[in-house]
């Protein structure tokens, strides 16, 4: 008798899901995503992001920069990069940054950027707002200090930062911002469904299950599960919004542990999107070496910190402190 072929079989599950998975992430995330962004369009014309950077000026200094880059640094904080990147093009003192400057403005954008949006999706996946917020404000002029602190007295860096700003038009009207807002909101909805789309992919041919593998090791090291592992990878190489769109979805799922959400979570405020972000930080002119590795070196330092701090601590202390209500129905 000859010996019949095997047959291949996929488990097609992921697929038949997509479609759900698509919705839930999308609607998640833009119910967030656009009262955010109206509230502070809002602020703005209120004079509020001017408030703000006037209150930050004498912050500056601290870390080494001009007192006008603190409009620069709180319209990304509040916005995006690519409006302090508009506004920074117009201020010709700004023009002038040695190496070390530039690459102090670089990794505190690449830390604290769209803090409303982003902070808001996280609150949304159980962390709370009161943690979440001032760690990246502080770990944001933390690692800019660093630099200024080192490269000053070393003497390093001190070259003019080769900036490469191009021409930035903006509209300033209001109409013009709303089709500004619509059509990258457009964009997020295209990327969400090939990024759903892909990682069902991952699933259905086994690829996820060795990322989880190969990842195991680097989150057990910084207290992270495994099951985690897929959201790591979205948040570090995408960004906040699409690997806390599919924390969101698991969180709703039950099926990662409240550390996990936590820890994964504070890694990704830390470092994420290292791919497109440090691409548009690199025309600053800023060190490569310190926006990339010393980012993730340092964002590996502060969250072996933060594990250290939070682990072994009481369920009553995660619940009141740490997590809210969306994240205390999971277990560690």
């Amino acid at each position: 008798m000859f010996l019949q072929p095997r047959p291949f079989f996929m488990n097609w599950s992921p697929f038949k899901s997509l479609h759900r998975d698509i919705y839930f992430v999308s609607w998640e995330l833009f119910k967030i995503m656009i009262p955010t962004l109206l509230v502070v369009k809002l602020f703005d014309m209120a004079g509020g992001v001017a408030a703000l950077a006037w209150a930050m000026g004498p912050a500056m200094q601290l870390i080494g920069l001009p007192d006008d880059t603190s409009i620069v640094l709180t319209t990304i904080m509040l916005t995006n990069v690519y409006a302090g990147f508009i506004i920074m093009a117009g201020m010709e003192s700004l023009t002038e940054l040695t190496m070390a400057q530039a690459t102090s403005i670089a990794i505190f954008l690449l830390i604290a950027h769209g803090l409303p949006v982003e902070c808001m999706i996280t609150r949304r996946a159980g962390v709370r707002l009161r943690v979440m917020v001032p760690f990246r404000i502080v770990m944001a002029f933390l690692a800019a200090g660093l630099v200024h602190w080192i490269a000053t007295p070393l003497g390093i860096m001190q070259d003019p930062a080769a900036i490469q700003l191009p021409a930035m038009d903006s509209d300033p009207t209001l109409l013009g911002w709303l089709v500004d807002q619509t059509l990258g909101l457009i964009f997020i909805q295209a990327i969400i469904i090939v990024l759903l789309a892909f990682l069902a992919l991952l699933k259905v041919i086994g690829v996820e299950r060795l990322i989880k593998i190969a990842l195991t090791p680097f989150l057990k090291m910084l207290g992270i599960g495994a099951d985690a592992s897929t959201i790591a990878v979205v948040g570090i190489t995408l960004g906040i919004s699409f690997g806390g769109g599919l924390m969101i979805k698991e969180v709703d799922r039950g099926q990662i542990p409240q550390k996990d959400i936590f820890l994964v979570v504070m890694l990704m405020g830390l470092l994420h999107s290292i791919i497109e972000d440090t691409s548009i930080a690199m025309l600053l002119g800023p060190s490569l070496i310190i926006i990339l590795i010393g980012r993730v070196v340092f964002s590996i330092l502060v969250m072996l910190l933060v594990k250290w701090l939070v682990l072994g601590r009481t369920e009553y202390f995660w619940k009141k402190y740490l997590v809210n209500e969306l994240a205390v129905a999971q277990r560690s």
